[in-house]
């Protein structure tokens, strides 16, 4: 799940929608950047380590939302996961904030 949290974590900072952001190689370097208070934007796209990687195995592959058959905006994502200070649950199924101690 690392490739898909990182595209969608730039796709988040950028505003840029999943698809424009685009696959992420295994090993790929994202640079994203901000002048002073300004936007953030992409200034080098992941989808290419040929730079730094020398053999890439043939089943670990540049991965992107185009690829999931789904390519929602940026905000869609935040809104299905909610973004007003909805936790997940934490694990073994309990509310972030509920007593744990037994």
């Amino acid at each position: 799940f690392s490739h898909a949290a990182s595209v969608a974590l730039v796709a988040a900072l950028t505003g840029e929608p999943l698809d424009r952001v685009g696959a992420f190689a295994p090993c790929g370097i994202f640079k994203v950047v901000a002048q002073g208070d300004g936007p953030w934007r992409v200034e080098l796209y992941g989808a290419d380590n040929t730079g730094h990687v020398s053999c890439n195995t043939p089943t670990t592959y540049p991965w992107g939302f185009q690829h999931s058959g789904i390519t929602p905006s940026p905000q869609a994502v935040w809104d299905a996961v909610g973004t007003e200070g909805d936790a997940p649950a934490a694990a073994g199924g309990q509310d972030a904030d509920e007593d744990m101690s037994g």
